[in-house]
Parts: C-alpha cells; structure tokens; sequence
C-alpha cells in the first residue's frame, strides 16, 4: 500500500548518521479512551454481560487516525522524525539531542516499545 506520508526526500536524510526504527507495542491499545467516551464504546455479549473499552480497540474506525494524532503530538517539535502506524523512523545526523528527546517523551507518554522490533543506532 502507497503512503505518500512515508516519502522521505532523500534530501532529508543525506546528512544523517544515525538511522533508527521504534516500534510501539500493541500501538492502539496504548491510547487510552477519554472517561466521558467510555459509555460509547459499550457492548453486550451473548450472555448479556455488558462490556466498556478502557483503551481504543484496534477494530474501530477511526483508530488509526487516534493513533497517528498520538504520535504526531509525540513527535513535535522533533527534528528528523517520520512516522507511519506504530513505526517511528528516527534519521538523525547527531545520536543525542533528537533521540535523547524522543525516547523521553515516550516515556512520559508511557507508550511501551517492542524491543524485538527496535533497531537504535544503525549507522550509515
């Protein structure tokens, strides 16, 4: 599938040493529903128990537009960052400062990385 949002110019990158991959955890289900929504995302079983969501369920329409807000909020302001899902592709000419911040402001957001999935530091 085509996302022009991923088209990184490759002039963007030609002064970058250091190239980075994050992967979110179970991206969506991070995000936490606002209290007030909660009632809206209600349902019943079978069995007639009720259920509410506490976190965006992955099936919802307007998940990965929730999901992509979250994580361009995350990244502003931070140079060398693009994105695409649950993916932060990281470019940076200097390993520190735009990587140091980045990874802060994932933690205090409490976002959870798959380590599995993370290559840090490749460099060019």
């Amino acid at each position: 599938m085509f996302d022009p949002h991923l088209m990184i110019p490759l002039t963007d990158v030609e002064n970058d040493r250091y190239f980075s991959k994050i992967d979110l955890s179970k991206g969506y289900w991070q995000i936490l529903v606002r209290q007030e929504e909660i009632p809206k995302m209600a349902f019943v079983t079978i069995i007639n128990r009720h259920n509410e969501f506490l976190r965006i369920p992955i099936w919802m329409m307007s998940s990965g537009a929730i999901l992509t807000h979250a994580v361009k909020k995350l990244e502003r302001g931070v140079n060398h960052v693009d994105d695409y899902v649950d993916d932060i592709l990281v470019h940076t000419p200097t390993w520190e400062k735009d990587m140091r911040t980045l990874l802060k402001r994932l933690q205090q957001a409490n976002f959870k990385l798959r380590p599995t999935k993370c290559v840090l530091g490749v460099q060019r």
